[in-house]
């Protein structure tokens, strides 16, 4: 079928650009804001709604200091 025929194997140098992403529970501090803690998603766009769906918040409700958030982050290698 076409969605099927449609994979195909990523080349070595492919493979080898791809950087594994992960869950990270952050605390944020009082000079936090929804931007600035989408801002360090591991994502080029849609960061600010990436953020507000991964922790089922509305940009209406500001982020508290010391309230626990999740980002999605890059792992060490």
């Amino acid at each position: 079928d076409a969605l099927t025929n449609s994979f195909r194997r990523l080349s070595t140098t492919e493979a080898g650009a791809l950087r594994q992403k992960r869950i990270e529970v952050v605390t944020a501090s009082s000079k936090d804001s929804i931007e600035t803690l989408a801002a360090r998603m591991a994502y080029g766009n849609f960061r600010v709604e990436r953020f507000l769906a991964l922790n089922d918040r509305d940009a209406t409700r500001p982020i508290k200091a010391g309230e626990l958030v999740k980002i999605i982050s890059y792992t060490q290698r």
